[in-house]
């Protein structure tokens, strides 16, 4: 069987898989939700009178069923940023370079997030992202695999075609501009910026091959942030 055979035949497969290794209980995901809830409210208090945050597009989000998030990454603020403008819980997938941060790693476990190795296919964290999908969850994914320093759309990884076409999850690309000004890269000081998230309109990956599906998400992905950068009233 291909490698990418092995990550899972179908959605519930994936489940199964997962749920055998343990996965945390209502109890944690509760605890979870009123973590979430009580921390996005000042952040996103702090974004608006700060940075004048804007949203645009949050209609197109649904509310409910599997989802795959796909956003520009040009600061280590983004996740933040996204999850405290975004309407549903994510689950993100994280570079283990960072998922391994001291006085944080415990809230990333805490928080579900996935580990993503430097090389391999990343079994593990895919089972763990489909899984999350199986459940009719949302996923949080950087699909560049890194932060942009000179801020440009880079070319996504197979990882997100990948996982698309094995649960069918629809796409939902979202453009993150502002942040990167907020909160360079290589620097925890934070600066003045207007900060703005575009949402676009979710796509599924059915019909497409996975050249075809990496395509459209970095066309995607560019024109969505082009767009975020002018809610700024920032040049592209």
């Amino acid at each position: 069987m291909p490698p990418e055979r092995e990550i899972c035949v179908n959605a519930e497969a994936a489940q199964q898989s997962v749920s055998a290794a343990g996965q945390p209980g209502p109890l944690v995901w509760a605890a979870r939700k009123v973590v979430l809830y009580t921390v996005r409210l000042p952040i996103r208090v702090g974004l608006r009178l700060g940075c004048q945050a804007r949203v645009v597009g949050e209609e197109r989000v649904p509310r409910t069923g599997a989802l795959i998030v796909a956003a520009n990454h040009t600061s280590f603020a983004d996740p933040v940023v996204l999850q405290a403008l975004f309407p549903r819980f994510l689950t993100y997938l994280m570079t283990e370079r960072f998922y391994h941060v001291p006085l944080l790693h415990g809230f990333f476990r805490f928080w579900g997030v996935l580990r993503v190795k430097a090389a391999g296919l990343n079994r593990d964290a895919l089972r763990g992202a489909a899984a999350e999908l199986a459940r009719e969850g949302a996923v949080g994914i950087f699909p560049e695999g890194g932060i942009s320093r000179d801020g440009c759309i880079h070319d996504a990884l197979p990882g997100i075609a990948l996982l698309a076409q094995r649960t069918g999850a629809p796409i939902l690309p979202v453009g993150l501009a502002g942040v990167g000004t907020m909160l360079p890269p290589d620097t925890w000081r934070l600066r003045a910026a207007r900060v703005a998230m575009v949402i676009g309109q979710p796509f599924a990956p059915a019909g497409l091959g996975r050249r075809e599906l990496l395509e459209r998400v970095n066309r995607e992905l560019r024109a969505i942030a082009e767009r975020a950068q002018g809610e700024t009233g920032a040049a592209s």
